[in-house]
């Protein structure tokens, strides 16, 4: 047992048990076979990594991508850690990595005859059926599923963005921020402070995207200035309205 923890486990008490297998071979992508393949990118702490490929495993997918640009983190799925964080997952699901520019993965993709999953419309659809059956939802599981929905939503249309990248499709920073208004009004129309919240957050992520792409690409500096002045225009307006409000309640 001395033999095993000191020179072939990582483990402070290990099991005694030795494995010896062959790597399979793990570079490219997998060729599409008509179901689900789960893609990471740049994840870096070995533990999720294991955790991904049991969770990729128990929903049906047929393999793991494990994907990061070229000097990008890229963690083993078969280092000690990542193995034991996988419970065994990791011996019977394919595990795949790659390396390149965001955009170029897309490409890769759909060159290998996969196409991304539509998660936007899909969360629209969860929440418009949740709202259409309001009356059999407790409060606590509308609430869930709104905000469930809601960081789908965000956090696709942010992905889209950072894959395919804004030079290559400027007009996806329009869409999130679409979205992002769509659910500003929301919130306001439904009093729910988080949806206004989430709202405002990735609104601002989209107009920083937008700027910073025509900073880069046409050098248009003068709108970081005009940007800067018009948020603190706007968050000196927005303690106004707030100091107005309460001393009206205090009064009132």
């Amino acid at each position: 047992m001395a033999l095993f923890s000191s020179s072939t486990s990582d483990t402070r008490t290990s099991q005694g048990v030795l494995l010896v297998v062959q790597r399979p071979a793990t570079e490219g992508l997998p060729a599409a076979t008509g179901t689900a393949v789960l893609v990471s990118w740049e994840m870096q702490d070995p533990g999720n990594v294991g955790g991904l490929v049991r969770t990729a495993e128990a929903s049906g997918c047929s393999a793991l991508v494990l994907a990061a640009s070229a000097q990008g983190p890229l963690v083993d799925a078969f280092s000690p850690r990542a193995v034991r964080a996988a419970a065994s997952s990791s011996f019977r699901l394919p595990i795949h990595e790659w390396r390149g520019a965001p955009a170029d993965l897309a490409s890769a993709l759909r060159a290998a005859g996969l196409r991304p999953c539509p998660c936007v419309p899909m969360a629209l659809s969860i929440l418009a059926a949740a709202y259409l059956n309001e009356e059999k939802l407790s409060n606590e599981q509308l609430s869930g599923i709104r905000y469930l929905s809601l960081v789908t939503i965000y956090v696709s249309s942010t992905a889209d963005i950072f894959i395919n990248g804004v030079a290559n499709s400027p007009w996806l920073p329009l869409i999130l921020g679409s979205f992002a208004l769509a659910g500003v009004f929301a919130g306001i129309v439904f009093r729910v402070r988080g949806m206004t919240l989430m709202g405002s957050i990735f609104l601002l992520l989209s107009i920083v995207m937008m700027i910073w792409y025509a900073s880069a690409n046409f050098g248009w500096t003068w709108l970081w200035y005009v940007f800067g002045i018009v948020t603190g225009a706007a968050i000196i307006l927005t303690f106004a309205v707030f100091e107005k409000k309460k001393h009206a309640d205090a009064r009132g």
